[in-house]
């Protein structure tokens, strides 16, 4: 009874030997079907994109376009992220740029607290300047008399009158000039040559620099 068992476990044993070797004979005849196969559709399927000399008519004509279903090229989907990586490399950039131009155009905008333009502006609008009138005193008796306007203003123009009396100390207006920025003076003068007192002595000033 023992003999019977003993040769039936060698025999077990030789069955799986032979299962072994012709499970790896199998194992290799697919493995070469697989790489056969691959191969196959490497060399004959159609390209997946357009020929570099012929790039796709997009936004971004130097990338490759794909289509569903076909194999892509490593060189060619490399490329396309090295485009994508220079693109972004370069709105990084022009995103600085900008930064710097809001920087400028803030620092330099106009609000309450004040602003300076260095160039030309055209105003298509209303542009409030405060201009106002200033009425003015003539120092009696003198040559002259001189009126200024605030030390945030400057003086656009000014002017005075004479006596309007027909037969009695008649005398016009002589001297009427800006002395400088914020001045200006005025004179009258009688028919007989002499100095007397301007009458109604005004002047535009404006919040201007």
């Amino acid at each position: 009874m023992s003999d019977i068992h003993e040769v039936d476990y060698h025999e077990f044993v030789r069955m799986q030997r032979r299962m072994a070797r012709v499970d790896s004979r199998l194992r290799l005849i697919l493995a070469g079907a697989l790489v056969t196969a691959v191969a196959a559709v490497l060399l004959w399927a159609p390209r997946a994109m357009s020929e570099p000399d012929q790039p796709v008519t997009t936004a971004f004509p130097d990338m490759y376009q794909f289509s569903a279903n076909t194999p892509a090229i490593a060189a060619e989907v490399n490329s396309n992220f090295s485009t994508v990586r220079g693109l972004a490399a370069d709105n990084a950039a022009a995103i600085g740029d900008n930064a710097a131009d809001i920087a400028g155009l803030q620092s330099g905008k106009f609000d309450k607290s004040g602003g300076t333009v260095t160039g030309n502006m055209a105003v298509n609008g209303r542009l409030n300047v405060g201009v106002r009138l200033k009425q003015c005193t003539y120092t009696p008796g003198s040559a002259h008399s001189d009126c200024s306007c605030d030390s945030n203003e400057v003086v656009i123009s000014g002017g005075a009158y004479g006596s309007n009396q027909i037969y009695h100390d008649q005398h016009s207006l002589r001297e009427s000039r800006p002395m400088d920025t914020r001045t200006w003076r005025v004179a009258c003068l009688r028919d007989d040559g002499y100095r007397r007192d301007c009458l109604g002595f005004q002047i535009l000033c404006a919040r201007l620099k």
